[in-house]
């Protein structure tokens, strides 16, 4: 896949750390990119459904006109200098759970 103009990469918020980062008392958390407010109403009433506290939900917002010409955008996480190598290692092969909802 190759965008008409070239690819782009650049940050559209501030940096998510996990000093920033909204989080249940146990460390869960959802993170939700999207430009449409319904789109996050319904995702965030799914969620607290679910039983995650809506205290530990994250959005990020794309600017909407952004949609006209790129259609794609990514979440990069970086993960590196653990207190604890070995857990580490083990959370990076948790495989934690990733939902892509498109409307």
């Amino acid at each position: 896949w190759t965008p008409r103009r070239g690819v782009v990469f650049g940050s559209l918020a501030d940096s998510v750390n996990h000093l920033s980062l909204n989080a249940s008392a146990s460390g869960l958390f959802a993170h939700i990119v999207t430009s449409n407010r319904r789109t996050y109403s319904l995702v965030e009433r799914a969620l607290v459904a679910s039983g995650l506290p809506a205290a530990a939900i994250n959005l990020v917002v794309i600017p909407a006109h952004l949609h006209a010409e790129w259609t794609q955008f990514e979440t990069v996480l970086r993960l590196f200098r653990f207190a604890n190598q070995t857990e580490g290692s083990l959370y990076l092969r948790s495989h934690h759970p990733l939902l892509y909802l498109s409307a």
